[in-house]
């Protein structure tokens, strides 16, 4: 559409704002001296992962504190003992803090609350570089005691460079959109006047690129392989053109 209200401009940014990912949206604006076109292009990078973060844990439970702290204590010495034989540099081994939290049941008869247990929760945070591992790591640590054990999240060591490929073609799409509208309406696509792009970040929800997980399948032995997936990274890009004269062709 035409819009030849000064604010035109302004809304039309607005509405980009608020469009959903994946939304062409295009506005004509009529400034008085020169007619403009906003348009929205959206580009996306698929990729294999070659990284993932492994968080591997314990929660132990006794009403004596130092019993509970040791059995924590063994099963991490386990776990860093399994990264080593998995040949993980230490450099990509982290140990979290200790929690250490009193637990207790509600005594209905006597109205009051009573201990129970200490609760101590120790954790693992390993970057794997080697996906190869990942198998090996995930079966060995419950054998090892770990009873905390979250699903990888994969990654690529290429991440700046796909987001950057991502925005690419993002402002590509928006430059074939602006084409055709400027076509519509008898006129082409002049120089930017502003661009605006955005990428990245990490999930929860739809928002990219979007983590992949790996998924676990069991073979006939019982074993667990990991299928690691694919990694999805995503851009936007907003962008204002100046709309000129078509050769050949009258405005309309």
């Amino acid at each position: 559409m035409i819009m030849r209200n000064p604010l035109g401009a302004l809304a039309a940014a607005t509405l980009l704002a608020f469009a959903p990912l994946g939304t062409a949206l295009a506005v004509v604006v009529d400034t008085g001296d020169a007619r403009t076109v906003t348009v929205a292009g959206l580009g996306e990078i698929r990729a294999e992962p070659d990284m993932a973060t492994v968080t591997l844990g314990v929660t132990a439970r006794n009403p004596a504190l130092d019993a509970a702290r040791q059995q924590a204590n063994r099963v991490v010495d386990a776990l860093l003992k399994l990264t080593r034989e998995l040949k993980i540099p230490d450099a990509q081994v982290r140990s979290t803090r200790i929690n250490v939290n009193p637990e207790y049941d509600w005594n209905e008869a006597k109205r009051q609350q009573e201990f129970r247990a200490y609760v101590v929760t120790r954790q693992l945070v390993i970057d794997l570089r080697d996906l190869d591992k990942l198998g090996p790591l995930m079966e060995r640590s419950l054998a090892a005691g770990a009873n905390l054990v979250q699903e990888p999240v994969l990654d690529s060591s290429k991440r700046a460079e796909l987001e950057r490929q991502a925005l690419a073609l993002a402002v590509e799409d928006a430059r074939r959109n602006a084409d055709v509208l400027a076509r519509a309406v008898g006129m082409a696509v002049g120089l930017a006047r502003s661009v605006h792009g955005s990428g990245g970040g990490r999930p929860p929800g739809p928002p990219m690129p979007m983590m992949a997980m790996a998924r676990a399948e069991m073979k006939a032995d019982g074993a667990a392989t990991y299928q690691a997936g694919e990694l999805l990274f995503g851009a936007t890009a907003n962008v204002v053109y100046d709309l000129v004269p078509a050769t050949g062709a009258k405005p309309r």
